[in-house]
């Protein structure tokens, strides 16, 4: 940073500063003879740096030629590319020994006219100021060897700076690129911008290939322009400024990129003199705008990084405030004033680079903390898993145990009445046996109690039957006539009711288990038989098996007595009984094992609609067998 003070403040040091006449030409209509006149009475001003801000008119100065011992060199260095003329006025002549637009072919970032000795030299030296930018000049007279030195540390110092803006160029691409983050790639543009206003500034327009003065001129006029409209983007960008979020900074950044770039657009014409005072105006106020909006991330927002970018933008404003000072002649000429807010650029940008690393450092950080109380958290709910799961499998362990003993007794049970209902029955039916061949009369009466005992046997086997397959999750699918099964489980109940068949007329297979699906259509057939209405004999039961490409239909259905009110689904479920049954036997066990009889063999079974006071269900099972 003293490195780049020096070098905008080595003119401003040195002792040989020329001290001008100055005369203002409005109309840029006075002649070299006019100038000279207007002069010698005395209608100049003496300043000793030309800080004019931006004008269309032309500047005269005029500055006596001190004595020449051998070569004597007169130093120009315009703080903004001019359109510069120097005349030399003798007491015979006045003759034009260098414009801009012609001898472009210096190489030091500056003007150097050289004046040799001669028999009769020059009195004074005249020199002309013409552009639609700012006009801004500073002069020294010089020896060779002191101009020598003077190009070598300015070149050294400008070129520096410029290779540090290049640099911090390269650098906030490149991190914008690696971010995915445009903001950081506006700010590079922003920082690209005042790298080619220094370019032109400073006269290193000259190693360009094009030797177009004016275009220069107009060139470096875009970039001052374009240079606010980036940093007004790159502050809406970098502090998320929009209607809701600081809504009055969001119309003042709006304000200045769309003046930005109606100036940068204007830097052909006339209109952009106009414009440019506007243009560095706004830039100090946006620079306020960026110190104020930083304050706030820094102390009512508590970011990290905000006191560095609070510095950052406060010094710029500073600078802003001196470079346009010094223009508008508020303050000193000074080359320092003039290039303050380039200079600030500098700081500004390595401050910025370091408030984005330490926000990359303190997002990495807090990352980082988060991961580890993420782990932590992960660990806990693990271990609280793991306890609860282990917990879990205990009680489920003796759940299962529970329900294994529950089973076993059942069974126990189960076994213990059907061996001990089997002995009296063996008793009763012997003892009737014999009282039917003592005593033959009785022998209707014998046969009535041998059907119920039957009966009874049959249900209780049943039932039993019905209880195991319930308890089991075995199912041993085989292959089976399903015409020919229904018939023959019809044949072997032993209901009263009459069922009236309605079967396919050739054989139907499936796959299902034999056991399984005889139980479900004998508690279905008996089912039918105990509720059939009216109970006289005339009543019968409706079967009827179809077909379809992939499934097998079976409907049951007989009528019941519409006192005892309409079936529901619900019987389906164990225990539950229709109303009004209390004089038929049963304990609502039946058409729940049904039901699990069927899905277990992967059919389906619902209660159709009632209609004309019918109870019916329908069985529809899967057809795995090829059509015969």
């Amino acid at each position: 940073m003293i490195l780049l003070l020096l070098s905008f403040s080595v003119g401003a040091l040195a002792d040989n500063l020329v001290d001008w006449t100055f005369i203002d030409d409005p109309e840029s209509a006075l002649s070299v003879e006019q100038v000279i006149l207007s002069l010698e009475q005395g209608k100049g001003r003496s300043v000793e740096g030309l800080s004019r801000g931006f004008t269309h008119a032309t500047s005269w100065l005029s500055a006596p030629v001190p004595h020449i011992s051998d070569v004597l060199y007169l130093l120009l260095e315009p703080g903004y590319l001019n359109e510069i003329d120097v005349y030399v006025v003798d007491k015979e002549r006045v003759s034009r020994i260098f414009s801009s637009y012609e001898d472009t072919d210096h190489e030091t970032p500056s003007f150097t006219i050289r004046l040799d000795k001669a028999e009769s030299s020059p009195d004074k030296v005249l020199v002309r100021v013409r552009t639609t930018s700012a006009h801004v000049l500073n002069a020294f007279w010089m020896d060779e060897k002191a101009l020598d030195k003077h190009n070598k540390i300015s070149s050294f110092l400008t070129g520096g700076y410029l290779a540090v803006i290049v640099m911090a160029v390269l650098s906030y691409f490149a991190l914008g690129l690696r971010l995915g983050e445009s903001m950081h790639i506006i700010y590079a543009l922003y920082l690209l911008m005042v790298a080619v206003i220094v370019v032109y500034q400073h006269g290193f327009a000259s190693a360009l290939p094009w030797r177009d003065w004016a275009f220069s001129v107009h060139f470096s006029g875009v970039a001052t322009a374009l240079s606010f409209a980036f940093m007004a983007l790159f502050f809406k960008m970098f502090f998320s400024v929009d209607k809701t979020h600081f809504p009055r900074s969001n119309y003042l950044l709006m304000v200045v990129m769309a003046l930005g770039v109606l100036t940068a657009l204007s830097a052909w014409s006339e209109w952009y003199v106009e414009l440019a005072p506007l243009v560095y105006l706004a830039g100090y106020v946006l620079m306020l705008n960026g110190a104020y909006l930083a304050y706030i991330v820094t102390f009512r927002e508590n970011k990290v990084e905000g006191r560095l970018f609070f510095i950052a933008f406060a010094q710029s404003c500073l600078a802003v405030v001196i470079t346009t000072s010094t223009l508008n002649q508020w303050i000193p000429f000074t080359e320092f004033g003039i290039n303050a807010y380039s200079i600030s650029v500098v700081l500004q940008a390595f401050l910025l680079m370091i408030g984005f690393v330490e926000r990359l450092h303190y997002a990495e950080g807090k990352a980082l903390k988060a991961a580890e109380e993420s782990e932590f958290k992960a660990v806990t709910i693990a271990g609280e898993m793991t306890r609860e799961v282990f917990e879990a499998s205990e009680k489920l362990q003796a759940s299962l145990k529970r329900e294994r003993d529950l089973r076993q007794s059942h069974e126990h049970f189960i076994n213990t009445i059907n061996h001990e209902y089997r002995t009296p029955l063996a008793i009763i039916k012997g003892n009737v046996d014999m009282i039917a061949l003592k005593f033959p009369e009785v022998k209707e009466f014998s046969e009535k109690i041998d059907r119920a005992m039957q009966r009874f046997r049959q249900l209780f086997d049943q039932t039993l039957r019905g209880y195991r397959e319930m308890n089991t999750d075995q199912v041993a699918m085989e292959s089976v006539d399903i015409v020919a099964f229904v018939k023959d489980v019809v044949a072997s109940s032993l209901i009263g009711s009459r069922v009236d068949g309605i079967y396919p007329e050739h054989p139907v297979n499936i796959q299902t288990d034999l056991n399984l699906l005889r139980t479900a259509l004998l508690n279905l057939l008996d089912n039918a038989d105990k509720y059939i209405y009216p109970r006289d004999g005339s009543a019968h039961i409706d079967l009827h098996v179809s077909e379809d490409e992939h499934l097998i239909n079976i409907r049951i259905a007989n009528d019941y007595d519409p006192e005892n009110g309409k079936p529901s689904s619900s019987l389906f479920q164990p225990y539950v009984r229709g109303p009004k049954q209390t004089g038929v036997s049963g304990l609502g066990f039946g058409l729940y094992l049904v039901k699990s009889n069927i899905e277990k063999v992967g059919g389906k079974i619902r209660l159709l609609p009632s209609q004309s006071n019918k109870f019916a269900v329908l069985i529809v099972l899967p057809r795995s067998e090829p059509q015969s």
